[in-house]
């Protein structure tokens, strides 16, 4: 049945779908509540800091720093790292207080001496709210994007001027100033020092860091996978010859109908990650059978970009990084299973600060595979035979190690 026909059938009070929330009224909702009369033609509002590069008309994109329409300390607003425990439906709240101010320019402007990109530059150099005024070109557009790599995003402006009062982050500057630092080496400096994540995404994004006029706007949702990917590529660089673990540890964690179980075995270091969408997913809106698929490596790394996705880096960086600050190495396999309740992309932080909360966390230590394959399947509802089936370590590795015990 096509998906038109059943919304309208439909009209979200009849859950033809079987979805526990419905999408479509989500929007609405958070549209109608939007409060933008009192706009006007200037918006004046604290930034996070936050921005947004475009890709669409690459290499003419849209840029523009996002906005509330009031003042404060809005950091959470755009921080990832500051949403444990949020639901879906507050995150998209949250979001949706940003106005995102744009206008054209292509994406190796970045260098130029153009007073609104500077301001925007400014804002990005922040590590705390900005306080931003911008003149407005036009109505002001009521919409809600959402994207599987980045947060979602709300309504729209065209952006005549912009005027900030910016205190510059520390940091920041010296990989703004340093120009005969590389991109890469500038994210290891920033992480080294403190800024977070989605900070350093942000950086790379507004063109803030490389080799002198060879800087460029990065697309956020392209900014975010690679200081994902660039950074656990570094992580694991600094692993690879450290002693394993001893024993197998699994870490859980669950958020917005996202259940992640992170598994920690003995061995060199392997890196994988399964995601199972169970039907009425956002992924696997109208399906009745779960997807599922994953991707892998081992130690010699990837040639390709994952199947599955940005999520794959995000949750290479949480368990590198962990393994990293322990001095040690493992196989690492991250499970993750999307249920009714995940029904709209919020961006792959979710995965991301997921893994990284359940790191924290005291983990279970089943005595053998027999115990693991049991707490498998106790925690999730994806059959057992299915992860097998579609997890290389948990088929090559796990599962042969069992067999060993009984020859």
């Amino acid at each position: 049945m096509k998906t038109g026909y059943l919304c309208t059938q439909c009209r979200g009070v009849k859950n033809l779908c079987g979805r526990k929330i419905c999408p479509v009224l989500l929007r609405y909702k958070t549209i109608k509540e939007l409060n933008l009369e009192k706009v006007g033609d200037i918006l004046q509002g604290s930034s996070p800091p936050a921005l947004f590069v475009g890709r669409y008309g690459y290499p003419l994109v849209n840029v523009g720093p996002m906005i509330p329409p009031f003042e404060g300390d809005t950091k959470i607003l755009d921080t990832p790292e500051k949403w444990k425990g949020k639901t879906l439906e507050e995150v998209v709240k949250l979001r949706m207080q940003l106005i995102r101010g744009s206008f054209r320019v292509r994406i190796d402007k970045a260098s130029e001496n153009n007073k609104l990109i500077e301001d925007l530059q400014l804002v990005a150099m922040s590590s705390n709210p900005v306080t931003s005024e911008a003149e407005l070109r036009g109505r002001i557009i009521k919409r809600i994007t959402f994207d599987p790599y980045s947060q979602p995003f709300g309504p729209i402006a065209r952006v005549k001027r912009l005027e900030v009062e910016a205190k510059t982050d520390s940091r920041i500057e010296y990989v703004y100033y340093d120009r005969d630092l590389h991109a890469i080496e500038a994210m290891e400096y920033l992480y080294s020092r403190g800024l977070e994540v989605s900070a350093i995404q942000r950086v790379l994004s507004a063109g803030l860091m490389g080799i002198g006029n060879k800087r460029k706007f990065v697309p956020t949702r392209w900014s975010i996978t690679a200081v994902d990917g660039n950074l656990s590529k570094s992580f694991i660089s600094k692993i690879l010859d450290n002693p394993s673990i001893n024993e197998i540890e699994v870490y859980e964690s669950r958020q917005m109908g996202n259940i992640f179980l992170v598994i920690l075995a003995p061995g060199d270091w392997k890196y994988e990650m399964v995601e199972a969408w169970h039907p009425h997913t956002v992924w696997n809106p109208f399906r009745e059978r779960i997807e599922i698929g994953g991707d892998y490596e081992d130690r010699m790394g990837r040639t390709d970009y994952a199947k599955i996705g940005g999520c794959y880096y995000a949750g290479r960086l949480a368990t590198s990084e962990h393994l990293m600050r322990r001095g040690r190495q493992a196989q690492v396999l991250i499970l993750r299973e999307a249920r009714e309740g995940y029904v709209l992309p919020v961006g792959v932080w979710v995965v991301r600060e997921n893994v990284r909360r359940a790191l924290k966390e005291k983990p279970y230590k089943p005595r053998n595979v027999g115990e693991l394959f049991l707490y498998i399947s106790e925690r999730t509802r994806t059959p057992l035979k299915m992860w097998i089936r579609n997890s290389k370590i948990l088929r090559d590795t796990l599962y042969q190690r069992r067999l060993s015990q009984y020859i």
